[in-house]
């Protein structure tokens, strides 16, 4: 009978460390939601910013006639 009682201890206690840490990151993710909305925020503008210094290159180049690579075009 003892035997039964460690085994089964030792499966819930193995079942209950593979699920501590996935529950754990799902909670987090809802904890820190907001802070990651915003994080992101801040990187799509720091994106967009350097978004129109590289579009702005690429029309001076065109405008001084040089080739433009189409990786950089698009």
């Amino acid at each position: 009978m003892q035997c039964l009682v460690a085994l089964a201890t030792g499966i819930v206690s193995k079942l209950g460390e593979s699920l501590v840490t996935p529950i754990a990151n799902q909670i987090g993710y809802l904890v820190y939601y907001n802070k990651n909305i915003k994080i992101l925020k801040n990187e799509l503008k720091t994106l967009e910013g350097r978004k129109q210094g590289v579009e702005g290159v690429v029309d001076e180049g065109k405008r001084n006639g040089r080739q433009i690579v189409s990786d950089v075009e698009d």
